[in-house]
């Protein structure tokens, strides 16, 4: 295999990492909202769209296939959950009542201590719609 043909395989990997990054940022986005975490920041939706992409090279690697891609959607998702929580949680005022199913992450820290049962309770939508993200986007990229 020539240096060119080479340095066309990984362009087009790395397209594809980028793609399935794209694919997966925006389903993840809109099942956040959906699960009851809000719309996720520009900054959230840059994040995660930057991690994802990473992550897809470095768990996609030379040769796709389904259980690499299912193995990258999964991180992905679990990635693009907590980002978007860490975002909703630093721009939310700390009042429970207004963060919605991050209620606990915005909470003050001495709740750390003692987790209240309805973050637990709220948290099945969310990680429903997440599952379901995942899914959608393995189904898209595969």
């Amino acid at each position: 295999m020539s240096t060119h043909d080479r340095l066309a395989a990984r362009r087009s990997r790395v397209a594809a990492s980028w793609l399935v990054g794209v694919v997966a940022t925006v389903v993840a986005g809109a099942a956040h909202a959906l699960g009851g975490g809000g719309t996720p920041s520009t900054a959230a939706l840059a994040t995660a769209l930057v991690t994802s992409g990473l992550v897809g090279m470095l768990v996609v690697g030379a040769r796709p296939s389904s259980p690499r891609i299912l193995v990258g959607v999964a991180i992905d998702q679990a990635i693009f959950h907590g980002l978007f929580s860490f975002f909703a949680g630093a721009a939310a005022s700390t009042t429970a009542g207004t963060a919605g199913a991050h209620a606990a992450h915005t909470a003050p820290l001495a709740l750390a201590t003692a987790p209240s049962t309805t973050h637990h309770v709220a948290s099945w939508p969310m990680a429903l719609t997440h599952v379901a993200a995942g899914a959608i986007a393995f189904l898209l990229v595969r």
